[in-house]
């Protein structure tokens, strides 16, 4: 299945997209520490997982979307400022 996985067609458009995301992440005051380069090789596996799960060959927009918290959330640390103000990881994702 993993090769399988592997497999699963992701258009340049949605690599611009996983970058711009993560690059996001970084650039986020209230995030001290953004997702890195392998946080992006995650969400690019987990996004195409999802389609294959869809029973899709092909990633769309939405596969990225439904993965990005789960595979994210984990990978930054918020700023000080953050959880001073009692930010949660959740209460950030509507920016992204």
């Amino acid at each position: 299945m993993q090769r399988e996985v592997e497999r699963i067609y992701l258009a340049d458009s949605l690599y611009d997209y996983i970058a711009r995301l993560t690059a996001a992440t970084r650039k986020e005051p209230l995030i001290r520490l953004g997702a890195s380069p392998r946080g992006s090789i995650a969400l690019t596996r987990m996004a195409q997982a999802a389609a294959y799960l869809s029973g899709r060959d092909y990633v769309i927009p939405r596969d990225v979307q439904i993965v990005f918290h789960d595979v994210i959330g984990h990978r930054i640390v918020l700023s000080p400022q953050a959880k001073m103000a009692d930010v949660s990881v959740a209460s950030l994702w509507k920016k992204f």
